[in-house]
């Protein structure tokens, strides 16, 4: 073959095999990266995001980092009909296939809006199939509860499902711990329609109950410092929904646990060991707890007012408030009432307070109290007086109840 011809045929075969793709990938790149190109790629992925998370999503920028990776930037994440983000997402990435796996650099979270957060994840949880797994890792979780903060160094979810339900299995890293992660595991199965099963068990370091609370207000009574260490459950959707709690609530403040419903009765710092508890649509069915505490003080008004209702020991002192070194109360509540034990062994058996060796306030001598009873030492006297049933309870949902004098 004549040279030249060799030559052209070269040519050719250069231009079309190496130069001319070349081209086509460079004017893909700069149309891609240019305002039209930009505009469209991100609303399709936003649109794409939505259907993947369930959610409204707006997008600052994307762009491809590896085959298969794409990256997000300044993203807002909220439910439809809420016009308030549930989150802000400074950068997201996404991996394709048959694994959907979204990294987060770091998410804040109001606490606040940590109940958004628990309708999306059931939501996103119910529409798994056998063709749509997610696995989401965040590398930093920070929860704001006005002053306080909870970091969570790294958070690593499965959302998986199959035709017998879905499920979601969270683990979280707290910041300080070096152990076993707070492990959170959310079922639902087909059947059950709407309802959720949440599952969560701390790790090697105890959860802050100001996590709990944001969503199971009653917590709030133990205090902002108070440490959860042990499991609960939760039944979402449908009705009655149910609560079952055991473990071992540390750094309780006492101030804020007897000033529901009063004010200043005790002060100081305990535990509260949870051996037995279920609620069941807001009520408690049953509940054995034991409330401990090495030291702190009592209104001295409510203790003799208390020990004379009781029929207990009265106790001798001067001055607004006396102080203990030991508290020991046992309180069990179920379908015969209530019944509260102290100390169940050793020195001073059966002292729900002690002064040293000095006993301030004894077990009542009745084994069984009724809600009345109970109801009439946790609340301060009143002129007022309301049978104690269900029929006054739903009575007084309606109305204004009048201020304590």
């Amino acid at each position: 073959m004549h040279d030249r011809i060799r030559r052209t045929i070269c040519r050719f075969f250069f231009l079309f095999l190496v130069l001319l793709p070349t081209l086509v990938v460079a004017g893909w790149s700069i149309y891609a990266n240019s305002g039209p190109g930009v505009e469209s790629r991100r609303e399709g992925w936003e649109q794409r995001l939505e259907q993947l998370l369930g959610t409204r999503v707006t997008i600052g920028s994307v762009r491809p980092v590896f085959p298969g990776t794409m990256e997000f930037k300044q993203l807002e994440l909220s439910l439809p009909g809420d016009d308030q983000p549930m989150v802000t997402i400074g950068q997201l990435q996404l991996t394709r296939g048959q694994l959907q796996r979204l990294q987060l650099e770091k998410v804040h979270v109001d606490a606040d809006q940590l109940g958004h957060w628990v309708d999306w994840l059931e939501q996103t949880t119910r529409q798994l199939n056998d063709d749509l797994q997610l696995r989401l890792v965040i590398k930093q979780l920070v929860f704001d509860h006005g002053p306080y903060q909870d970091s969570f160094a790294e958070v690593v979810g499965v959302l998986d499902g199959s035709d017998d339900g879905s499920q979601a299995i969270i683990n979280l890293w707290q910041e300080s711990s070096q152990g076993d992660p707070l492990a959170l595991q959310l079922i639902h199965q087909p059947e059950e329609k709407g309802r959720y099963r949440w599952i969560l068990q701390t790790g090697s370091s105890p959860l802050p109950t100001r996590l709990l609370a944001s969503q199971l207000s009653p917590l709030s009574r133990l205090g902002t410092q108070s440490l959860f260490d042990g499991q609960l459950t939760c039944v979402r959707g449908g009705q009655p929904g149910r609560v079952e709690l055991v473990g071992l609530f540390q750094e309780v403040d006492l101030e804020s646990l007897s000033g529901f419903p009063a004010s200043g009765m005790l002060a100081g710092s305990g535990q509260l060991e949870v051996r037995r508890c279920r609620v069941l649509d807001g009520a408690c069915q049953f509940l054995d707890v034991v409330l401990r505490s090495d030291g702190g003080s009592v209104d001295t008004g409510w203790l003799q007012a208390t020990a004379q209702r009781w029929d207990a020991m009265l106790p001798q002192g001067a001055g607004a408030r006396q102080a203990f070194t030991d508290l020991s109360c046992h309180l069990e509540l179920d379908g015969n009432g209530i019944r509260i034990r102290g100390r169940e062994e050793g020195p001073g058996r059966g002292a729900l307070l002690r002064q040293a060796d000095r006993v301030l306030l004894a077990q009542p001598r009745v084994e069984w109290l009724s809600v009345a009873q109970l109801v009439e030492v946790l609340v301060p006297a009143s002129q007022e007086r309301l049978p104690a049933t269900r029929h006054t309870a739903r009575l007084l949902r309606a109305i204004e109840l009048p201020h304590l004098r």
